[in-house]
């Protein structure tokens, strides 16, 4: 009953301080949650001989600059993150708890949101490296703390600072050098990755991270051409799944001896007549049915496909919404049913093509 009246908010001062001297601590802590508490009772909590209630005290949003000050010296690690945690905590204690002899202490400042570039600095050289990548990860590290990241001998932490979209170009760079290939393919997800950084890691010697560049969507000519000319048929497909990918290097994918590669530059948006008439024509069924997909494909090369040896080919033309009469009769005269059976699916059928199916 007691813990309830002091979580109540209409509890008074007078009530509060009695439940401030009660012998059990479960009730004292309930008070120093309390929003009412004053300076009065929450200072008789800073000084409670249970942590729990000095710990509590020091998350109240009432808790004075005093108060604060008398947190920061505790002896328990959790009333001194508490401090930590608190939006009142002046700069000074702030610094002092970022420098704490307890890791927890130190790392629950760098976790802070708004913790300062002057507290995020002290961060950035710490001697636990946890607390150093986490620094690397806030959004109010500065370029010149990210520096000193880029640089540090522990992996973990170079690969926060390439997750970070404060890096500038000159740091990514640096790190599209780094021995990591996970703190390489960070840079990839950083908005700030150039044109210049791109071009380093479409070289790299990881061939996943050569595909993930071929699919950025900042990724340059002349980076997808290195990915145009890779050895490997994964990375030029990727390459040609880029909406950025010129003629130049769609009519190379086009050509390229990896089926694959091949269908992926019939399938691209940007593909021209003169492309996908040459994909109409490959080899591979994969392809030309490609090339059927294709919102760029012409009514001549739909009409030269309908008559494709593949009947899975000439089946696609037939379930075209493009698909013309002139189309759908030479699919309803098919030699396989299962090509005039998707004929007769088609809105665009005209009666004499749904009679010819009807007998």
């Amino acid at each position: 009953i007691r813990v309830a009246v002091m979580e109540h908010e209409n509890a008074s001062e007078d009530v509060l301080m009695l439940g401030a001297k009660d012998e059990v601590s479960r009730v004292r802590d309930t008070v120093m949650l309390n929003k009412n508490a004053s300076t009065k009772i929450l200072m008789i909590g800073a000084k409670d001989e249970n942590y729990t209630v000095r710990e509590s005290v020091m998350r109240n949003k009432n808790a004075s600059a005093a108060i604060l000050m008398l947190g920061s010296k505790d002896d328990d690690i959790d009333v001194r993150r508490a401090v930590g945690q608190n939006k009142n905590t002046s700069l000074s204690i702030l610094l002092d708890l970022a420098k704490d002899k307890d890791r927890l202490v130190r790392q629950s400042i760098m976790s802070k949101s708004m913790a300062t570039p002057e507290i995020l600095m002290i961060g950035a050289k710490d001697e636990n490296s946890r607390i150093r990548h986490i620094v690397m990860l806030h959004e109010r590290a500065t370029p010149e703390i990210l520096m000193i990241g880029a640089k540090d001998k522990i992996t973990l932490v170079r690969y926060g600072v390439a997750r970070n979209n404060n890096a500038s170009a000159e740091i990514l760079n640096l790190l599209a050098k780094d021995k990591d290939a996970d703190t390489r393919k960070a840079i990839l997800k950083n908005k700030n990755a150039s044109a210049a950084t791109l071009n380093l890691l479409a070289k790299d010697s990881d061939s996943d991270i050569r595909v993930a560049v071929m699919r950025h969507e900042n990724a340059s000519e002349d980076v997808l051409m290195i990915g145009a000319n890779d050895i490997y048929s994964d990375i030029r497909v990727a390459v040609m799944g880029n909406k950025n990918a010129s003629a130049d290097i769609l009519m190379l994918g086009a050509q390229d001896e990896d089926c694959a590669v091949r269908e992926t530059v019939m399938m691209h948006e940007n593909s021209s007549l003169k492309l996908l008439t040459i994909g109409a024509r490959d080899t591979d069924s994969d392809v030309r049915r490609a090339v059927v997909k294709n919102k760029n494909t012409s009514l001549t090369i739909l009409i030269e496909l309908a008559k494709d040896e593949d009947y899975k080919v000439r089946s696609l033309v037939m379930l075209n919404v493009r698909a013309t009469p002139e189309i759908l009769m030479l699919g309803a005269r098919d030699k396989d049913y299962k090509v005039r059976s998707l004929v007769m699916l088609n809105v665009r059928a005209t009666p004499e093509i749904l009679m010819l199916g009807a007998r």
